[in-house]
């Protein structure tokens, strides 16, 4: 086989391959002869057919198929032997093949190249990281809420707009009792009520009293509407939703104080000594919070920076037939023409990052990613409270998890992005510029 390169320019090149029959005549005889020894055709005993009439019914197709295996191999394999710089694939160019002469076939491709350009980024470069600051509504927000997660339960007389009302639900029908109806004893959150209406004539009710509610129209989720009735979800479009609830206990949360006995409860004992101290901590952990939206905001704003300040050609008409052809969903050429510059972009950004992982020597080593994949394990099971394994059983884990080449992908993307990320704010001139979460949104919408 012989494989020569040809530059058009400095961007795209074409291959021209001259297939020899030495090349795979050798191949093509060794699978027409298992074809004989296994094919069932009618007059003749397995594995007697003889070789002409096997070569006849299925010569051509063989010599496709392995000429395009051997193809596929060398042509991959010449590009990286020649260290060629591609971008894409190679496209084969449509010729007209004679299959049926006994000579050599000539093929052709096109090859994108990747454009050669430098990335340049200093403390020249200027960039606004806005870091977010939390407000009174938020504190107070959070505040309210670690003083009802840590408060306690009280039994009351009369209902309001955050109690539990515990009673039973007894099926109706044109107002009457459905006798061995569903009956059945459940709580109402009030404040979870979805129908204003219901959700009023609860408040004020007392201990005894009852009122009449379609539960499906009530009650937004039908889960929860059927665990209320201890029936299955399925079976309620078969249910009147009229119930008359009556009320046999309300029972309300009281927040807890906000002195030192809750500051100790939730930072640990003699962390948070006033009001004010707790409402600082708050407002950290906001803030920490929102650290995540600050970060994505600037690399954002690092990517947009440099796909504009790095100028590089690209092989455009050939990318465009590379797209057509490579795209998991097939894209007509109208439909890459309209959106084509998005294309680009994103293709941009793409060699740029990896010019910079390049330059910087930026890379990630299997023991980080097995790290990080134990951390993220770990997380996991501390979400549903439970302790995470250890030794060999863990490490078996991290094998599963990342065997799964999509998982595995997804979590070095990741990994990625933060040593970009951290190569940026280490990099740039940072100005940082403080806002509120409202103006925050405005800015990253625009």
């Amino acid at each position: 086989m012989n494989i020569v390169k040809e530059e058009l320019d400095n961007l795209n090149a074409r291959l021209k391959v001259t297939v020899e029959p030495s090349d795979y005549e050798a191949k093509v005889e060794k699978v027409l002869s298992d074809y004989r020894k296994t094919a069932n055709i009618p007059g003749f005993r397995k594995g007697k057919v003889p070789a002409g009439m096997v070569r006849k019914m299925y010569g051509k197709a063989v010599l496709v198929e392995e000429v395009n295996k051997l193809l596929q191999e060398e042509v991959y394999k010449y590009i990286m032997d020649e260290k060629l710089d591609i971008l894409g694939n190679p496209l084969p160019i449509d010729t007209e093949i004679d299959w049926d002469q006994d000579g050599a076939l000539e093929f052709a491709y096109e090859l994108g190249l990747r454009p050669e350009f430098e990335v340049k980024i200093s403390g020249r470069n200027k960039l606004t990281y806005y870091k977010i600051k939390a407000d009174k509504e938020m504190i107070d927000k959070s505040v309210e809420d670690y003083s009802r997660r840590f408060g306690k339960m009280e039994e009351v007389k009369e209902v309001a707009n955050k109690d539990l009302a515990f009673g039973e639900f007894v099926q109706l029908f044109e107002g009457n009792e459905v006798e061995n109806g569903i009956s059945h004893k459940a709580s109402v959150a009030v404040d979870m009520i979805k129908d204003e209406a219901v959700q009023k004539a609860f408040i004020g009710k007392k201990i005894g009293d009852s009122l009449t509610l379609n539960v499906k129209e009530a009650f937004e989720n039908m889960t929860d509407v059927a665990s209320m009735l201890n029936t299955k979800a399925e079976e309620l479009e078969n249910i009147t939703g009229e119930f008359k609830f009556t009320i046999e206990k309300i029972s309300r949360l009281i927040p807890a104080e906000l002195n030192q006995e809750l500051f100790d409860k939730v930072y640990g004992e003699g962390e948070v000594n006033s009001e004010e101290e707790f409402r600082a901590k708050v407002a950290g952990e906001i803030e920490q919070y929102f650290v995540a939206e600050s970060d994505r905001k600037f690399q954002n704003d690092a990517i947009e920076y440099l796909i504009e300040k790095t100028e590089f050609d690209m092989p455009v008409e050939f990318l465009k037939k590379w797209l057509h052809s490579a795209s998991e969903k097939p894209l007509t050429f109208e439909e890459i023409e309209k959106d084509y510059e998005n294309y680009e972009k994103t293709l941009r950004w793409q060699l740029i990052e990896a010019k910079i992982l390049e330059d910087n020597d930026i890379k990630l080593e299997a023991e980080e990613v097995k790290e990080e994949t134990k951390k993220l394990i770990t997380q996991n099971f501390a979400q549903y409270g439970q302790q995470a394994p250890e030794g060999p059983e863990m490490d078996q884990i991290v094998e599963r998890v990342l065997q799964n080449q999509e998982e595995s992908r997804k979590l070095q993307e990741q990994m990625i992005g933060a040593k970009v990320l951290a190569f940026f704010k280490e990099t740039f001139k940072i100005k940082e510029e403080e806002m509120s979460w409202d103006d925050f949104l405005k800015l990253a919408n625009k």
